[in-house]
């Protein structure tokens, strides 16, 4: 019986010949880890069943990819998911006061993260939106606080 490690493995393999990947494991683990700028050891990892990637890491690859991460990681919903269609990706804004760094989250903010993929689409799309709302919310907030203030 395959364990998670290779049963992702399986799916990864399977996109990479989709899209045209060499066929020659190191060929295949260079050509991944120069699209993704991550070490070939880490990718070799990957690609033998031998661990999982990083949250950060397997966005990178989703989107390379171009298939969900839940199903990349876990075999978990459609391979595709073209209602995400609409939905724009997150931009990071460089000029923020405060930015944060991926390598900056804690590790509760990296557990939820681990969580959040495990999540059906639908109770992601709903959370996001609450979220979203959330800071609409208090960016409102801040902002009649500064008009009071002043």
């Amino acid at each position: 019986m395959l364990s998670e490690k290779e049963k992702f493995a399986q799916r990864l393999n399977a996109v990479l010949d989709e899209e045209h990947y060499p066929a020659e494991f190191e060929q295949r683990q260079l050509a991944l880890a120069h699209a993704l700028y991550i070490d070939s050891a880490v990718i070799s990892m990957w690609l033998k069943g031998e661990d999982f990637p990083k949250t950060s890491e397997l966005v990178k690859l989703s989107q390379l990819l171009k298939v969900r991460s839940n199903w990349l990681l876990l075999g978990v919903g459609g391979k595709f998911d073209h209602s995400d269609d609409n939905v724009q990706p997150l931009q990071i804004n460089e000029s923020a006061t405060d930015p944060v760094k991926l390598s900056d989250l804690s590790q509760d903010a990296y557990d939820l993260a681990q969580d959040w993929m495990r999540l059906p689409l639908q109770q992601r799309n709903a959370l996001a939106t609450l979220i979203k709302t959330l800071v609409i919310q208090q960016s409102q907030s801040d902002s009649d606080q500064l008009k009071e203030n002043s």
